[in-house]
């Protein structure tokens, strides 16, 4: 009796495993993706970014997605932290492309991180956005079309803020960061300062990611001892932060100091507080329009107001509504087409595509049309090298803790 039903227990185990297999075959496989790698800092002197940066991808993403995807397929991003580092941003875009097999990456965010991530995007055919990278450098890759930037080279930042401050003074002292940005941003702002009769008196320069424990006074009181009329500072938040205090703690003013983009920044203004106040900087200018304000509106409404960046994050939604956009262009996911489309997708002539306008610009493309889209960050046509030619910057201040707009600036 005990061997009976043993041996029917033994039937019936057998049978379940054999339905279960049968059932098993004909599931429906696991959903297809088009992957992209997003690579942007959650650690390091940036490390507040990805929240900033990060969501606004993110938000591109599901508005693509709830339009209908692409193919019938849904975009899905592939994040890596970069932190701040060049070495870690390299091992991140190594690991997306091996292991996720991304056809694209939108970052890194520092220019440092751009450029360790360029080679081996460019090395493995994938497409790389870059939405933080302005250094010099980033123009100039032998890179066969793979690489592309949203913000403008520091080339005309530094040259912008220069020929604005010639007028109102003679001498110039530059702090900055040792790495790609700083040192190209430096020397923007140096070659067009010199060219006159003005003259810089002294640049020192600080490591990228110092830490906190870091002492920023003896670099601070060598630049003051040469009395410049005006000092720029090219630093991140973090470390810009802990400049801006330093100098405001041994008795100083930022009355005559004028910073970089990388500091107009919420992250910044809570970590120098009133410090902050007074210091004026330079930076990419962001003209308010319907991209701009449909990005503004759909962010807060899905993020919050405390993570929203006009600038920094206007610049990664347009990343991956541009890659989203050439995808559909191409007709297919494959990274020589995609870097093929993103000139036409964007650059005159073709329908005019605001943000948001997903449906409107698919049907278009599968009619065979062509579009020129309009980003939440301002116009976005491309050059030969993958630049953008729009070039409008703004002197800054910051007032009772906020940024006030003063001037626009070419």
């Amino acid at each position: 009796m005990k061997r009976k039903i043993c041996f029917s227990v033994v039937i019936l185990f057998f049978s379940l495993f054999i339905v279960g297999t049968s059932c098993n075959k004909n599931t429906a496989p696991d959903k297809e993706y088009i992957k992209i790698g997003l690579l942007l800092p959650q650690t390091g002197d940036l490390g507040g970014d990805d929240q900033y940066m990060g969501n606004a991808a993110r938000l591109a993403v599901s508005e693509i997605n709830d339009a209908g995807g692409l193919f019938d397929k849904e975009i899905k991003l592939i994040f890596k932290d970069t932190g701040t580092d060049s070495a870690k941003a390299a091992a991140a875009a190594t690991k997306v492309i091996s292991e996720n097999n991304v056809i694209a990456i939108i970052g890194g965010d520092a220019s440092s991180e751009a450029l360790a991530i360029a080679p081996i995007a460019i090395s493995n055919n994938v497409v790389q956005i870059a939405p933080g990278a302005t250094s010099p450098e980033y123009t100039n890759l032998d890179d066969n079309n793979y690489c592309w930037r949203i913000p403008p080279s520091d080339a005309f930042q530094g040259k912008a803020l220069a020929k604005y401050l010639k007028p109102k003074y003679t001498t110039a002292g530059i702090i900055y960061v040792d790495n790609s940005y700083g040192k190209g941003l430096k020397n923007s702002f140096k070659n067009e300062f010199e060219c006159r009769s003005t003259e810089i008196l002294t640049e020192v320069a600080f490591p990228e990611n110092a830490g906190v424990g870091y002492s920023y006074k003896n670099l601070i009181d060598s630049v003051l001892s040469l009395n410049p009329e005006v000092i720029f500072l090219i630093a991140y938040y973090k470390s810009g932060a802990s400049i801006i205090n330093t100098l405001t703690t041994e008795g100083n003013t930022v009355d005559n100091w004028y910073c970089s983009e990388a500091l107009k920044n919420n992250d910044f203004l809570i970590e120098a507080g009133n410090s902050a106040n007074g210091l004026k900087g330079v930076s990419q200018e962001i003209s308010a329009g319907k991209s701009s304000n449909f990005f503004k509106t759909n962010f807060i409404n899905k993020y919050g107001e405390q993570t929203f960046d006009a600038l920094w994050g206007a610049y990664t939604y347009d990343a991956m509504a541009l890659l989203g956009l050439a995808i559909k262009k191409a007709g297919e996911t494959t990274p020589n087409a995609i870097k093929n489309f993103l000139s036409e997708i964007s650059n005159p002539p073709g329908d005019t595509i605001f943000a948001g306008e997903w449906e409107k610009a698919f049907l278009i493309l599968d009619n065979g049309g062509d579009i020129n889209y309009q980003g939440a960050s301002g116009n976005i046509d491309f050059d030969e090298n993958g630049d953008v030619t729009d070039t409008q910057f703004e002197i800054w201040e910051i007032q009772n803790g906020e940024y006030v707009h003063i001037i626009d600036i070419k």
